[in-house]
């Protein structure tokens, strides 16, 4: 099997605040062991974007985890043994319910991060 070429896969660069928001979510992800299914508070995003707790907030949020799941568009993709000549893989699937963020990270997203991107962004 060939080694994936690492490409340029973002149409447009995200948002200084969408990469914070992304790094915070995946270091959360390494210190839960790896564990795709997350919880995190509310009030722990307001603190890391110094937003006020407020439904204006909320929505910027809301925003930049939309932002984060725009569509990237791998071609030749492998994943669990199964190839796509193209695919389309999303950051996360999210869901805010009372004070919590319940985050469901791809791993299909993350395999392409590590494997098919040039301009990986979560480990800075």
């Amino acid at each position: 099997m060939n080694k994936p070429v690492k490409l340029n896969l973002f149409k447009v660069p995200l948002s200084d605040e969408a990469l914070r928001v992304a790094r915070a979510i995946y270091n959360t992800y390494l210190l839960k062991g790896k564990e795709l299914h997350l919880q995190i508070k509310i009030q722990n995003m307001f603190n890391l974007l110094k937003l006020p707790a407020n439904k204006n907030s909320l929505s910027h949020i809301t925003e930049l985890l939309e932002e984060l799941n725009e569509p990237l568009e791998v071609l030749n993709f492998t994943y669990n043994r199964n190839f796509y000549p193209r695919r389309f893989i999303f950051f996360c699937k999210y869901e805010i319910i009372h004070d919590t963020i319940l985050i469901d990270i791809s791993g299909e997203y993350l395999h392409a991060h590590d494997n098919y991107m040039s301009d990986t962004f979560l480990r800075e």
